[in-house]
């Protein structure tokens, strides 16, 4: 009986605080919660929880208001914290402690009261949620409606592509959203180039030509001030007055105010956004590209991380986030920051910030539908680097049980892709035409049949701390195998940090063997130091340093990657200009804008090293529409180049070291390879 009774308290105030909590929110954040019925099933899952508790600690306690009490007081000590975090101008561990001590106080309280003994109170609180969850469902906006028949375009990019995970996946039934395109569309083989450089190969898909007419030539050219071509949705902007809402195209920061929105990619050298209010989206994905949150707990400075966690969270809140992502994301959040594997670290911190983004350009394109529209996604990417072995463990002689663990963690993110494409599907008008593009494709075994790479990489911060220094005195970065260092101080502090820099690393050296780094001097104050690749060093060899014995593993980073770039992307083609489910011959990535032009009516530059792919639209739409040209785009769209200074390129150098993703040496490619066509396949152009 007592039991009972402590069950039923608890019960009838969990209905009222989960109420108030979800009401609250609801009312703040309309988008969180799907619906009505979303917000009653959350409402009741928090009160039935603290009712069993109570019930359970009846069954043990003799008192029912105790047990009343300690089952309630999860719950209330749960949402006074989220209450602080929420308000509080800065979040720390003392505050949100107090918080909880404060919440289990009220808990004891609201046990104590007589009212909640009545049957009534009950259905007052029962009475009290239904109410909450009626008004949850008239605050939450309406389904989006097309506002016009335009035509619009939608781009869902998959960085790294490749036929053989999605004909594998698409076979199994998983990935519905996109085998729904490809029955739809037309679709087949996107050939790209050797140098598969991410800027250079999408900036080629968006402006039609190869990098050396582009100007983005590798990964050091990250702003639109290196352009030297206009893209696609600048034509069709300056042209036909289209509105553009850009979400993670490389080479686009600072991002031009081209309206509604452009959240740069991660190439990006600062947080900015357009409109600003998106900053919050850059920020978390830098914080996470410089190890900050890592760097935050070691230090102990959980007041920097736990407020800016809050501020991440209510700008995603505040754009869109809902609750089921939220329950997703929490529980990838809790992966990456506490598994001890790193391969699931890396996996759920892709997979978060996928999650994340989602949600968020889902809200804007719900609330602004515009005409042309993108979304790239590239932990198809980033998770192949590091994970294809797993997944095809047979190409590396990989024994499968050592395998299994990690086997799902590339095609796992597919099916995360191809979920927030099937939200996005039901939110175009029937005159959009959707285009699912790669930059390249990927494979087991790349160019010169290397599979295998160990890449060693300085640890830069460690040698930092070794040689005592911090982010005042000097700035360091990475990429790819190399790392560098640029003293910040004055000309003369500047040449006694640099000499103190190459002393101690120039003094580290195997025990009774070779020096472990290189060091380079460069012209412009730059250290640039890799690893002396020459010599045979494990993680455990000794290494004898101005500062002490070390081991190799503590100053250098070792990374055993598989599998490589393959010229084999992917493209799918679905609309009313479409043919559907065909198979076309192997397009080109110049291929791309011409195709969008040439969809919409207007002329394809002759600087274009790209052609329409005709064979992709049905015989109606090409007997009626002849494709015409015009000597180049450039000359007649006007763009005027936002700056922000030079920003800083700290956190797209760490992610880049982190991914490897590019080439070894680091350097630009050669000359002759910039003016080399996309691929060797023919233009489609006709002879002239």
């Amino acid at each position: 009986m007592n039991a009972l009774k402590a069950g039923r308290t608890a019960l009838a105030w969990g209905l009222v605080l989960a109420a108030l909590a979800c009401g609250s929110f609801a009312w703040r954040y309309p988008t969180f919660f799907a619906g009505g019925f979303e917000l009653l099933g959350v409402a009741l899952s928090m009160a039935l929880t603290a009712a069993l508790l109570a019930t359970v600690i009846g069954l043990i306690a003799p008192a029912p208001r105790l047990a009343a009490a300690l089952g309630l007081a999860p719950l209330c000590a749960a949402l006074a914290v989220a209450a602080i975090a929420l308000e509080r101008p800065v979040v720390t561990p003392t505050w949100l402690a107090c918080a909880a001590l404060a919440g289990a106080g009220v808990a004891i309280a609201l046990s104590m009261l007589r009212v909640a003994a009545k049957p009534r109170f009950l259905a007052v609180a029962t009475a009290l949620v239904a109410a909450t969850a009626a008004i949850a469902h008239a605050r939450r906006p309406p389904p989006i409606t097309a506002a016009d028949e335009r035509p619009k375009v939608f781009v869902f990019g998959l960085d790294a592509g490749t036929w053989t995970i999605l004909d594998e996946l698409m076979a199994a039934d998983q990935l519905p959203a996109l085998r729904r395109l490809r029955e739809e569309g037309a679709s087949g083989v996107l050939r790209s180039e050797v140098e598969s450089a991410s800027p250079r190969v999408w900036t080629t898909i968006a402006t039609g030509k190869v990098p050396a007419k582009h100007g983005v030539v590798d990964f050091f050219c990250t702003q639109n001030q290196d352009l030297k071509s206009r893209r696609i949705w600048e034509i069709l902007q300056a042209r036909q007055s289209w509105s553009v809402g850009l979400f993670q195209w490389l080479v686009t920061w600072p991002p031009d105010p081209f309206d509604p929105f452009v959240v740069p990619a991660w190439m990006a050298r600062g947080p900015e956004t357009h409109p600003a209010g998106l900053t919050f989206i850059k920020q978390l994905e830098i914080a996470f590209q410089n190890g900050e949150f890592e760097q935050w707990r070691k230090d102990g400075d959980w007041p920097r991380l736990l407020t800016e966690l809050r501020n991440w969270g209510t700008g995603y809140l505040a754009h869109g986030l809902r609750w089921k992502t939220a329950a997703a994301a929490a529980a990838q959040a809790y992966v990456a920051l506490n598994d001890p594997r790193w391969e699931l670290q890396y996996a759920a911190k892709r997979t978060l910030q996928l999650l994340l983004n989602g949600d968020v350009y889902l809200e804007l394109y719900r609330r602004h539908q515009p005409d042309f529209s993108c979304f790239i996604c590239y932990g198809t990417d980033n998770l192949a680097h590091k994970f294809w072995q797993y997944h095809y463990p047979d190409d590396f002689g990989m024994p499968h049980s050592e395998a299994a663990p990690y086997a799902r963690l590339v095609t796992d993110y597919y099916r995360a892709c191809d979920a927030l494409l099937a939200e996005m599907l039901p939110l175009l008008s029937p005159s959009t035409t959707v285009a699912v593009v790669s930059d390249h494709g990927f494979t087991s075994v790349g160019e010169g049949g290397e599979s295998h790479q160990r890449e060693l990489r300085p640890k830069m911060s460690r040698i930092a701390s070794e040689l005592g220094m911090t982010e005042s005195e000097v700035v360091w970065s990475s990429i790819a195998t190399r790392g560098y260092f640029r003293p910040t101080t004055s000309a003369a502090g500047a040449a006694a940090l640099s000499k103190q820099i190459i002393d101690w690393l120039d003094h580290c050296d195997a025990i009774g063997g070779a020096k472990v780094f290189l060091v380079d001097a460069k012209e412009d104050g730059q250290i640039e130091v890799a690893v002396n690749n020459a010599a045979a060093f494990e993680r455990d060899t000794p290494i004898a340093t101005p500062t002490g014995q070390r081991l190799f593993g503590d100053l250098v980073d070792i990374e055993d990657r598989t599998g490589n770039h393959s010229t084999e992307g992917i493209v799918i083609l679905r609309g009313p200009a479409f043919r559907r489910g065909v198979r076309i011959e192997p397009a080109r990535l110049a291929d791309i804008t011409p195709t969008l032009l040439h969809l919409h009516g207007l002329a394809v530059g002759a600087d274009m090293d790209g052609w329409p792919i005709e064979e992709a639209f049905t015989e109606e739409f090409r007997a009626s529409h002849e494709i015409e040209r015009t000597p180049s785009w450039d000359d007649l769209v006007e763009v005027t180049r936002q700056d922000v200074g030079s920003g800083d390129d700290s956190a797209m150098r760490s992610y880049m070291n982190a991914t490897g993703y590019i080439s070894d040496d680091g350097d630009a490619p050669a000359a002759d390879k910039l003016n080399q066509p996309t691929n060797q396949l023919p233009k489609r152009s006709p002879q002239e």
